[in-house]
């Protein structure tokens, strides 16, 4: 109870403030009343053993985890917002940040330490704050070397710049951070006075880094710029940052390459809950966009894990798992109104000796011995002469040693990986076992007397398993002979390229230039083929299990005989010369037995006496597609929209159709029908689906599927079907019926079929579109069947 006491103590800052004209002691103790239940429930009934990661999770415990989260206008601070402050709570829990960079907090940095104190104590010592205006460094160590200017035009978004004192025993160097959020707007004037914020701030890490300047740091210091960049229409300002190309130069001196080694700044640019494709961290209606930004020095750096949290698209299971609700990145209730979204990045400290070279870049070498090494007066970097030198057993990655003169230098076991050697001399050198995945190569002169397994040189490229090939110019090489398994071959311009029997397994090869390649009989399962260019190539043969064709560009291609199973599409350009038998192109999708058509778009698609047998179509909008004399035997419906599908005479023999729409679909003469699974479909009593003999009212009965009445769902009796009738059907599921006000189905408790009574009516209800919370069918219907994978038992602690 002392832990339960502690919580409530913490949690009653963020009760919901009173209305206009309520006195706030019944919503206090309503509030508090209604945690302390939940939380005296989950104590009596002991811990519960979860076993599920999530992408939250560090990979490990001593990663330096930095997030930065413009957080709308002051509003987690307590009082400024009536849900705001107990999302940040959550939120600020589950992402557990080493250093948080907050932008739009007015509030002083004493107020911010004791918040973050209070919401989430550390184990000995305090939260540590430093504040430029409204951006706000927050840092569980202390932080020395505080700025709060780099020269800027507008002070009132003056930065907060910072120097984090990490622990000796868990870090090698310390971490600079500079938390930005630049002006917002789109006219010369802003984007003027961007591209000068962004000028100066190259000048500042200049001046940190070189020398003699105003302050200097450490070499090998961790440098990130991270914030709200506000980018909206030019990435000119992000671009000086990451490059150093200053554009403005009689201010602010020449371009100065930003990181230690005299290279570029690297960009996270983490996706959506660390997966899928989309790459945005701010959000105003359909508008999605990228003003958000952590830039950081990788040669120093690396990012373990990268990811923009979104908590409407986590699944029941992860907000869990998490703490968190569905709605605490949104500023309402109901999802419909977004701001920015938390970035995070785990990063760790490259472990490798450094020193100071004379132009204040970074050099290294770490030699087997573990001491440093100098060659003819020169060491590692960039043109570096090395003729003869011995590396052996030398651990390097991610060492710069383009256009270095390595001739007959001994690298073998010479551990390169990401190292590059764009331009290297590498006559006589011997490479045998090295360690080379990732190594970026390209101009390549020589040849070395021995390569690592499975590698050889193509037009001054190391070609292998797991080569850097990204935007390679290999046009017509000759790569019959080589593994390139893993291979990230993004961009890269293959044209005519002999590819025959080639191992491209699990290959990223997004955006390709293939056009006429040879692919014939190559592997290519598990392949990134995403908007590969594709016209005219020979894939007749090629082996495409689980490969991503989506936006691919086939004009012309031979598909004849590929192997398709699992293989994803969609958008696909272009017409195939020819495709394996069964198989055909609809609405840019390769449709065909055993592919993956999860979530596929094909409303009103030609699919008549298609061969889906095996197919996934989980979510799948079939919408009035003609399925006609079709065989899905095997294929995976869950969840599909079925609506006025015409179905006539398809085989549906050990089909899976649970959850899935059934409204005005016609079943005449299906065959096979009572081997399939139609739990929980379901369809709208005024318009049912036309039913093949024997499909009769008794047989639906018993397999479990629901005709949906057109009056029900308004679970809170306020006379419309609404979001919150779905939150009163969520929070009751497995409770006694009487915790329904309005009309449900006529079962002793609330049950799964009620959500199909709410959903039916929800999607048409007046109410729900003028409120603009209607949400996708597909993305909707997901989260729910993962909700109801939760135990009902466990659910049911909300009764009463």
């Amino acid at each position: 109870m002392v832990i339960l006491q502690n919580l409530m103590n913490r949690l009653y800052r963020f009760q919901p403030r009173a209305r206009r004209g309520q006195s706030p002691g019944p919503i206090r103790a309503a509030w508090i009343g209604g945690v302390l239940l939940v939380l005296i429930i989950m104590d009596c009934a002991g811990p519960v053993a979860v076993q599920a990661e999530t992408f939250i999770d560090r990979q490990q415990p001593t990663d330096l985890r930095v997030v930065s989260f413009n957080v709308w206008l002051n509003t987690i601070v307590p009082g400024e917002h009536p849900t705001q402050p107990e999302k940040f709570v959550r939120l600020v829990n589950a992402l557990d940040p080493d250093i948080l960079n907050l932008q739009e907090v007015y509030a002083d940095p004493a107020s911010v330490v004791s918040l973050l104190n209070d919401i989430a104590p550390l184990d000995e010592g305090t939260w540590h704050a430093h504040k430029g205006r409204a951006n706000v460094i927050a840092s569980k160590y202390p932080l020395s070397m505080q700025a709060t200017s780099i020269d800027f035009v507008a002070e009132h978004r003056a930065p907060a710049i910072a120097l984090v004192d990490l622990p000796d025993e868990r870090f090698k160097k310390d971490f600079y951070l500079i938390n930005h959020h630049f002006i917002v707007g789109t006219t010369d004037e802003v984007r003027e006075q961007q591209q000068r914020n962004a000028d100066a701030t190259v000048r500042w890490i200049r001046d940190a880094r070189m020398p003699g300047g105003m302050f200097d740091l450490p070499p090998g210091t961790p440098i990130a710029v991270v914030g709200d960049l506000n980018n909206s229409r030019s990435s000119a300002p992000l671009g000086t940052i990451v490059t150093g190309d200053i554009s403005d130069e009689n201010t602010f001196g020449s371009d100065f390459l930003p990181d230690w080694d005299n290279s570029p700044f690297a960009e996270s640019r983490p996706l959506i809950n660390g997966e899928g494709y989309e790459v945005y961290t701010a959000r105003f209606g359909s508008h999605k966009w990228r003003p958000d930004h952590i830039i950081y020095s990788d040669s120093v750096l690396n990012v373990a894990n990268k990811f923009v949290l979104n908590t409407v698209d986590m699944s029941p299971a992860e907000l869990e798992e998490t703490g968190l609700e569905v709605f605490d990145v949104t500023i309402d209730q109901v999802g419909s109104k977004f701001d920015h979204l938390p970035v995070v990045a785990d990063f760790r400290l490259v472990d490798i000796p450094w020193y100071l070279k004379r132009d204040g870049a970074l050099g290294w070498v770490y030699g087997r011995d573990g001491n440093d090494y100098n060659y003819s007066g020169n060491n590692l970097h960039p043109g570096a002469n090395l003729v003869g030198a011995d590396l052996a057993g030398a651990s390097l990655p991610a060492a710069d040693l383009s256009y270095a003169n390595l001739r007959e230098a001994d690298l073998a076991g010479v551990d390169l990986t990401g190292a590059d050697l764009t331009g290297a001399d590498l006559v006589g050198a011997d490479l045998a076992g090295a360690i080379v995945a990732g190594v970026k190569s390209g101009a390549i002169s020589g040849s070395p007397s021995r390569f690592p397994d499975q590698f050889k040189l193509e037009k001054g490229y190391l070609v292998g398993p797991h080569a850097n090939l990204v935007e390679a110019h290999l046009a017509g090489a000759n790569l019959r002979e080589a593994d390139l398994a893993g291979a990230n071959l993004t961009e890269a311009h293959l044209a005519a390229a002999n590819l025959r029997e080639v191992d491209l397994a699990g290959a990223n090869l997004t955006e390709a230039h293939l056009a006429a390649a040879n692919l014939r009989e190559a592997d290519l399962a598990g392949a990134n083929l995403t908007k590969a260019h594709l016209a005219a190539a020979n894939l007749r043969e090629v082996n495409l299990v689980g490969a991503d064709l989506a936006g691919a560009g086939l004009a012309g291609a031979d598909l004849a005989g590929a192997v398709l199973a699992g293989v994803k599409s969609g958008g696909i350009t272009g017409f195939p010369s020819g495709v394996p038998g069964q198989f055909k192109l609809e609405m840019g999708y390769l449709v065909g037995p055993h592919v993956d058509l999860a979530e596929a778009q094909l409303s009103g698609a030609n699919l008549r006496e298609v061969d889906l047998a095996g197919v996934t179509l989980v979510s799948a909008n079939l919408t009035s597609a003609v399925l006609i004399g079709a065989s899905l035997d095997g294929a995976t419906l869950e969840n599909a929209q079925l609506m006025g599908a015409d179905m006539s005479g398809a085989s549906l023999a050990n089909a899976d159709l649970v959850d899935a729409n059934l409204s005005g679909a016609i079943f005449t003469d299906v065959e096979s029908w009572a081997t399939a699974s139609w739990k929980y479909a379901f369809y709208g009593t005024n318009d049912g689906p036309t039913w093949a003999s024997g499909m009769d009212q008794a047989w639906r009965d018993s397999v479990g599927i629901l005709a949906i009445g057109p009056t029900s769902g308004d679970f809170n009796d306020d006379g419309v079907v609404d979001a919150a009738d779905y939150t009163m059907w969520k929070d009751n599921l497995g409770c006694d019926t009487s915790f329904l006000e309005g009309s449900g189905w006529s079962e002793a408790n609330v049950v799964r079929k009620d959500y199909r009574i709410w959903e039916m009516n929800f999607q048409t209800s007046e109410s729900a579109a003028e409120a603009g919370f209607i949400p996708e069918p597909t993305s909707f219907l997901l989260a729910f069947l993962a909700l109801i994978g939760v135990p009902l038992r466990r659910l049911a602690v909300r009764c009463g």
